[in-house]
């Protein structure tokens, strides 16, 4: 995935729904391997959308 094919806002979007999808998985199989691997995908993208500047003009090589 290019993050500059999104906007902030989608990714956030796109965070809450990963968000909401772990806390389904944990609540019904509890906290498993793959319950690990999405809060680990949900610190990543958390992370990105802190350090990144996603604007299409700062990504740009000039």
């Amino acid at each position: 995935m290019k993050l500059g094919k999104y906007t902030e806002e989608e990714l956030k979007v796109e965070l809450e729904k990963l968000e909401k999808t772990s806390k389904k998985i944990i609540e019904t199989s509890g906290y498993s391997k793959d319950a690990r691997k999405i809060l680990i995908l949900e610190e990543l993208i958390r992370e990105q959308l802190k350090n990144e500047n996603i604007n299409h003009a700062a990504s740009k090589i000039r």
